[in-house]
C-alpha cells in the first residue's frame, strides 16, 4: 500500500483549542476584567457666589484573578476565585465665577485590594447559558464587593457574548481622601476563553 501522508501541521486555532482543553482538565484558569467610567456633570449653584459647578470623575478598575474549578458537568461549572483589584480615581472640581472668582481643585488616588469569590455558569442549551459572579475583598479599602449576573450566548468554542446587570461597592479612606461609592447598571461582554 502507498505510504500514509503526514497529518497537516496544527493551525493557531487548533493550538488554542488544545490549551483550553488543558486548562479545563487542570481546572485552573486566569482572567482579567477592565472597567473605565467617565462622568462629567455640571449644575447651577443656588446662590450668587459662583455661577456653575463642573465636576469630572474618571474611574478605572482592573481585576486580575486566578480560578479553580471545583464543580463541572454538562450542566455547567462553579469556580473559586482569588486575586487583586486595582482602582484609580481622577477627580476635578471647578466652581465657575459669580461674585467670587473661579476656583478649582483636582486630585488622583489609586490603590489595590485582595479579593476572593465565586463564579459560575449554568447551561440552558448548547449555546445559551446563565452566568453569575460574586466577590468581596479589602486591604487598602475597608471593603469592596461586587455581584453580577447575566445571560450569554456561546458563539463558538472560544467566544461568547453576555448581557446582564452588575453592582460594585467600595468603601475606601486614606488620610485626605474618602471614597464611598457604588456603581451599578447593565453590562455587555464579549469574552474569549481557551
Amino acid at each position: 500500500p502507498p505510504p500514509t501522508p503526514p497529518p497537516p501541521p496544527p493551525t493557531p486555532l487548533d493550538n488554542l483549542r488544545r490549551q483550553r482543553q488543558m486548562c479545563i482538565r487542570d481546572r485552573f484558569g486566569l482572567f482579567a476584567d477592565f472597567l473605565y467610567l467617565k462622568i462629567t456633570p455640571s449644575f447651577e449653584q443656588p446662590g450668587p457666589l459662583f455661577g456653575r459647578t463642573d465636576l469630572s470623575l474618571e474611574d478605572t478598575i482592573v481585576d486580575l484573578k486566578a480560578s479553580y474549578r471545583v464543580l463541572e458537568s454538562d450542566h455547567g461549572w462553579l469556580e473559586v476565585l482569588a486575586g487583586a483589584r486595582y482602582r484609580k480615581i481622577d477627580m476635578s472640581l471647578t466652581l465657575q465665577p459669580g461674585l467670587l472668582p473661579r476656583q478649582s481643585a483636582s486630585g488622583t488616588e489609586d490603590w489595590w485590594d485582595a479579593v476572593g469569590g465565586l463564579r459560575g455558569r449554568y447551561n440552558l442549551s448548547d449555546r445559551l447559558f446563565l452566568t453569575a459572579l460574586a466577590d468581596v475583598g479589602g486591604g487598602s479599602s475597608d471593603i469592596t464587593w461586587q455581584a453580577l449576573g447575566g445571560m450569554g450566548y456561546q458563539i463558538n468554542e472560544l467566544m461568547h457574548f453576555t448581557a446582564g446587570y452588575r453592582y460594585m461597592d467600595y468603601d475606601y479612606e486614606s488620610d485626605d481622601f474618602l471614597f464611598d461609592l457604588n456603581t451599578r447598571g447593565a453590562y455587555i461582554e464579549l469574552g474569549m476563553q481557551w
